[in-house]
């Protein structure tokens, strides 16, 4: 959806790391000719939903902030409309702020108490150590792939023997040619990228032929697998090794605290619903 006169300024957006409080209050992030949307106002707006702008891509900063100017028109028409129905508006919001006091007192009772989690972290590391945080070779290839028609294996081998030629000879560029030859959209959206991988989440023999790339030997030889043929391009490689306790300590001990809370909630919870069965008395009305 586009608005004729919405100037998104994504640039806003992206510097706010290392800007100082007085240049980000200064900053606007979008405006037309009915409004200006300042910063100020969007870091609640964000922090409301949960959302960070700087782990977000370009398309769904947009979005965001596409929905960001939808609501707030909707509010301005919304307040210049309909006075008559303000008692409603206030009874809504106070329904709604008494269900995020609830929740933020309930955030806090969970915490309440909570230990130090490092030694039982440094427990779960080690007993996991091998299992978990011994990571093995990972690889990572771009690939040409060809479906293969029946009776057809020498033809599209040609082919792709054919490719791997003008590519040595710098005539043609692997991604181009995944791009032109991706058998399924999947493919052609990630540019043959497999991304990373390791033994067992891909065939054997395909393993096998990404490992014995590099960068100083960076393309396969013609490798047919069922009804698929294939050329693979070096991109990386991740040697093993095992993560060591302070690399997975606060993912641990994160882990070990939501388990605290979530637990701390249900006593809690449940507590409060004992407490009405044995201390209320409802009107039989109701």
């Amino acid at each position: 959806m586009k608005y004729q006169y919405l100037a998104l300024l994504l640039y806003a957006c992206t510097p706010l790391v290392g800007a100082t409080d007085a240049a980000i209050a200064s900053q606007w992030v979008f405006k037309d000719q009915q409004m200006t949307f300042p910063e100020t106002l969007l870091k609640p707006a964000l922090a409301f939903q949960a959302l960070n702008l700087q782990d977000m891509n370009e398309e769904n900063r947009h979005k965001t902030l596409e929905d960001l100017y939808i609501r707030e028109i909707l509010v301005k028409k919304g307040i210049g409309q309909d006075t008559s129905r303000s008692t409603e508006l206030e009874e809504r919001v106070n329904e709604f702020r008494k269900s995020e006091l609830s929740r933020l007192a309930l955030e806090k009772a969970s915490e309440e108490g909570m230990p130090d989690f490092t030694a039982r972290a440094k427990e779960l590391y080690e007993a996991n150590r091998e299992d978990k945080y011994a990571l093995p070779l990972r690889l990572r290839v771009r690939t040409v792939e060809m479906l293969i028609d029946e009776g057809q294996q020498e033809q599209v081998r040609q082919k792709l023997s054919d490719i791997r030629t003008q590519i040595l000879s710098g005539k043609l560029d692997f991604k181009a040619a995944a791009i032109v030859n991706s058998p399924n959209s999947a493919h052609k959206m990630r540019e043959g990228d497999s991304f990373w991988f390791r033994q067992g989440k891909v065939p054997d023999t395909f393993y096998s032929e990404a490992a014995k790339l590099s960068a100083e030997n960076p393309l396969s030889s013609v490798l047919v697998l069922g009804n698929i043929a294939y050329l693979l391009q070096y991109l990386d490689r991740k040697e093993p090794e095992t993560l060591t306790f302070e690399q997975v300590k606060p993912n641990i001990i994160a882990e070990l605290q939501r388990e605290y809370r979530t637990d701390k909630v249900k006593q809690l919870t449940q507590q409060l619903r004992d407490q009405f069965k044995r201390d209320v008395t409802v009107n039989p009305v109701f």
